[in-house]
């Protein structure tokens, strides 16, 4: 008589192949939201970047600038605009550049004050023309997915990270 089922031994590998699977697919997740949230703090230095090289090359002879409108709560924007102009309330909204991130950024902390004092919530940096120099330069510490860096703006409109 022939019995019906599966052995101990079949039980076992078939658990064993799930589990390796499983961990695999974990690894590859982990791996994709790690460069996603790269991406998005790329993203920030990189809109910042291109704001102070439009001043840098002097296109229109004006000043360029960058506007976070993250909300002061979440802290969070899924966009920022590129602006021509002495500031965003003074823009030429015509010129303006609206980007939208990959991924919704927050702003732990934006401290681009330069010498003065700033409650850390600063929205906008603003780069003089054919020099890209800013008096507001400072700190932006923002977080994507879990991953957090800093944005170093200089006075000289130089962004790096740390």
């Amino acid at each position: 008589m022939k019995q019906k089922g599966f052995t101990t031994i079949e039980i076992i590998v078939a658990m064993s192949i799930f589990l390796i699977i499983s961990a695999a697919s974990f690894g590859i997740y982990t791996n994709f939201q790690n460069v996603i949230a790269e991406t998005g703090l790329k993203e920030v230095g990189s809109v910042i970047n291109s704001a102070a090289n439009k001043a840098r090359n002097g296109l229109f002879g004006t000043s360029w600038g960058i506007y976070f409108p993250y909300d002061e709560v979440t802290r969070k924007t899924e966009t920022a605009v590129i602006f021509s102009g002495d500031s965003y309330g003074a823009r030429d909204t015509s010129k303006d550049i609206n980007i939208k991130f990959t991924k919704a950024i927050e702003f732990i902390n934006m401290s681009v004050s330069g010498s003065g004092s700033s409650s850390g919530n600063d929205h906008e940096i603003v780069f003089l023309p054919f020099s890209a120099d800013t008096s507001q330069y400072g700190e932006i510490l923002v977080q994507s997915f879990g991953a957090t860096s800093t944005i170093i703006v200089s006075k000289d409109g130089f962004i790096t990270w740390k």
